[in-house]
């Protein structure tokens, strides 16, 4: 019995009790970088480091303990977000066991404390971020830069020989004319070699035609596109068309009449609206006829300087020659006739809304003869000539 009564005791003494004191918390210094060590002061003069570490021990895992003379310690934690919990302790009142004695309790004071080893491993931890970061970069600026080229093989027969047959190859072409043009950029032609590299300008050579070719279809997709855009175009000013004539009608007296004010003017705002549109349309398809145009007479001057001509054929020649310059002529009166034509068909189109329906029969009927006179005197001039053109052969 008087042994249990004894480690009774010894326990009691050891409980440590901490009391919420009446007053408020005392001022801290400024908390450094990287700081896992606390200053505790006011300590009890028999505390023991057991005690200490039993009461701060719940803020966490203590590295170390430091243990003064002066009733003060310093306590370095494991990391830094236990020392903000032991700040909070800092103000309450500690007393070992139930002993009323002065040197049993005391008031404790918890304050940052500059340690170089905190200090040591955070700048550590900063340089770590620093080159994380630096190599985060590097990895970003490498995906953005353009990959190098490829390095080149230096010059040998055998390297020659694979190129050459690389040089026939579509796929690998450009490849291996960047090859070919630094061989000789390097100087590696000489009076040895002079052969190897004829034979592989050669081959490169051989590529024009195959070029020439694709530049040939690539032309011709373009002009299908072009005559297709060419008929969406014609399409719509038809439809334009269309829709004037129904706006035409409705602006007639027996039609007119019998809209109110309103529709009257929305009808009008529609028209000009469909007015304006089908001019613009008919203005493009107008231009494309003129570098239609042009393109013909371009070809005309160029094709007769590719034909060859003989001495036998002379005569024969300097016919063509003449009735294609007449033909050249009637054509480009015959543009003329177009394009006048095309004038007054926009301002016709423009005062359409304005003109009676008999000034519209009697247009028509111009526009009629006029088109019928050009296309008689075209043919009968184009029948002239070959005629006359039989007789001199």
């Amino acid at each position: 019995m008087m042994m249990m009564m004894m480690m009774m005791m010894m326990m009691m003494m050891m409980m440590v009790v901490v009391l919420s004191s009446d007053l408020p918390p005392p001022s801290t210094r400024e908390c450094p970088p990287g700081c896992k060590t606390v200053f505790v002061g006011g300590l009890p003069e028999n505390a023991t480091e057991e005690l200490i570490r039993e009461v701060f021990e719940p803020c966490g895992e203590i590295i170390a303990l430091r243990r003064s003379k002066k009733n003060f310690c310093h306590l370095r934690f494991s990391e830094e977000f236990m020392v903000d919990k032991a700040m909070y302790l800092s103000g309450y009142r500690m007393r070992i066991g139930s002993s009323t004695d002065k040197k049993d309790s005391g008031r404790i004071h918890v304050d940052f404390a500059q340690a170089r080893d905190d200090l040591y491993e955070w700048e550590c931890q900063q340089r770590l971020l620093a080159r994380e970061e630096r190599h985060r970069r590097k990895v970003h600026e490498d995906r953005l830069r353009p990959p190098s080229p490829p390095p080149i093989v230096h010059f040998s027969e055998h390297e020659a020989a694979a190129l050459a047959e690389r040089l026939k190859e579509d796929h690998n072409f450009s490849e291996a004319t960047v090859v070919l043009f630094s061989w000789i950029d390097r100087g590696e032609v000489n009076r040895r070699t002079a052969n190897h590299f004829y034979s592989m300008i050669q081959s490169a050579n051989g590529h024009v035609r195959r070029l020439m070719s694709e530049k040939a279809e690539h032309e011709e997709e373009m002009e299908r596109a072009k005559e297709v855009f060419k008929n969406a175009l014609l399409a719509i000013l038809h439809q334009f068309e269309q829709i004037n004539a129904v706006f035409t009608a409705a602006t007639r007296q027996k039609a007119w009449d019998h809209f109110s004010k309103a529709q009257r003017k929305n009808v009008e705002i529609w028209r000009k609206q469909c007015e304006e549109l089908r001019n613009a349309h008919s203005e493009e398809i107008m231009g494309i006829r003129r570098e239609e145009e042009m393109e013909m007479s371009d070809d005309d001057e160029e094709n007769p300087s590719k034909r060859p001509r003989t001495e036998e054929n002379g005569a024969c020649d300097q016919t063509q020659a003449s009735l294609r310059e007449e033909n050249d002529s009637l054509r480009w009166q015959l543009e003329a006739y177009r394009n006048e034509l095309d004038v007054h068909l926009v301002h016709w189109s423009l005062k359409k809304n304005k003109m009676m329906d008999k000034n519209k029969q009697l247009l028509d009927k111009q526009i009629d003869v006029l088109l019928l006179r050009v296309v008689g005197e075209s043919s009968a001039a184009f029948h002239n000539k070959e005629s006359g053109m039989e007789k001199s052969i």
